[in-house]
């Protein structure tokens, strides 16, 4: 039959085995916490960047879209063609909705004209003028 002491000697090694196996997995987790934490970091970068990209590619095609619109060249000719169609829609819009807040004299939507000067900027932003 097992003595206490043989008892006491099991109990410390198992302890010891759970305490080697506990910093064994908090190395692991804390590892594994570090890649986490840089792969979330590279990710935030990488939306940033492409962000950037999406603005840039922006710029490009609208740069390209003034310069060419007369005379684009022929692969992109369906794509200015579009712009300037788009274009000719919100100027037409902007026009109709000039032409109601004109005629609206009983100023009930005086907070509304001011969302609308607002969206007619943006799209003024949008072409140019």
């Amino acid at each position: 039959m097992a003595t206490f002491e043989d008892l006491k000697q099991r109990i410390r090694e198992t302890a010891e085995v759970i305490g080697d196996v506990s910093v064994d997995l908090y190395k692991r987790a804390e590892e594994k916490t570090k890649i986490l934490a840089r792969k979330a970091k590279l990710q935030a970068e990488n939306a940033s960047d492409r962000t950037a990209l999406r603005r840039i590619y922006q710029e490009i095609g609208k740069a390209y879209y003034e310069s060419h619109k007369l005379y684009p060249e022929p692969e992109l000719e369906q794509s200015c063609t579009e712009v300037t169609t788009t274009l000719e829609r919100i100027k037409e819009r902007d026009a109709e909705i000039a032409e109601l807040r004109a005629g609206d004299a009983s100023g009930e939507d005086a907070e509304d004209a001011d969302t609308f000067e607002d969206a007619g900027e943006d799209a003024e932003d949008e072409t140019g003028e």
